[in-house]
């Protein structure tokens, strides 16, 4: 099965967020602001800064886009949510959590779809030919930089009850940001001819997308979509 991650900022509406491990006071834990291509790479991030700041035993996991904060201890630790917009993006619901040893999310998170349809994504389908031209002071000669995007066409199967959480990963998409396609859920590996189930990241090569039901039962949506690996 393939998953998609959209890409998300973190900025001063969702830096931070409130945690008291043990009962040893409120700390604030602030992300660094950046462009995160994948929940794992905001996890990752997330789990560095919580180790820093509240706990060494501090972890944070997904499983299938489901997002768990962990510690050590058996100690009482209540993360608040100070930006419900992080909360959102993570999963989780309510102004605060309290738990002893770990807190799952109840949701999938925001920028997660995981397909549990077969999707055709038969192969990467070509390049893109990127062109740049920089302007010099008159007279001097102008430079040109040429570089191949490999490009993926993928036609994505939804189910109706799973509509909500795709669209809403593909208007990230729609908004420039990039993202990681895994062309396999069970490969977090960087894809490579050698490795051709792995993951990408890539950019959405449209403005804008259709989608169409299979058939008259209309339970099933068919999703044609043309991806760009990223231009860093």
């Amino acid at each position: 099965m393939m998953r998609l991650d959209a890409g998300v900022r973190i900025d001063p509406t969702n830096d931070r967020l409130t945690v008291n491990y043990n009962a040893s006071g409120a700390t604030v834990v602030t992300l660094t602001q950046a462009l995160y291509r994948s929940l794992a790479e905001l996890l990752a991030h997330l789990q560095v800064r919580l180790r820093a700041d509240i706990h060494s035993s501090m972890t944070c996991t997904e499983s299938s886009g489901v997002v768990t904060i962990s510690w050590t201890g058996g100690v009482s630790t209540t993360i608040t949510w100070t930006h419900p917009t992080l909360r959102d993006w993570l999963g989780y619901s309510g102004t605060s959590v309290t738990a002893t040893t770990s807190t799952t999310a109840s949701n999938v998170a925001d920028g997660v779809f995981v397909g549990t349809l077969p999707w055709e994504d038969p192969a990467p389908a070509g390049w893109r030919l990127s062109l740049m031209r920089a302007r010099h002071q008159h007279g001097a000669p102008r430079s040109f930089r040429r570089s191949l995007r490999r490009r993926f066409e993928v036609t994505a199967r939804v189910r109706d009850s799973e509509t909500l959480q795709f669209r809403g990963v593909l208007r990230q998409f729609l908004r420039g940001y990039p993202g990681t396609l895994y062309r396999d859920t069970t490969v977090s590996a960087a894809w490579a001819w050698d490795e051709p189930w792995g993951a990408v990241t890539v950019q959405l090569d449209q403005d804008e997308y259709s989608d169409e039901w299979q058939d008259a039962r209309r339970d099933v949506l068919i999703v044609p979509m043309t991806f760009l690996e990223e231009s860093l």
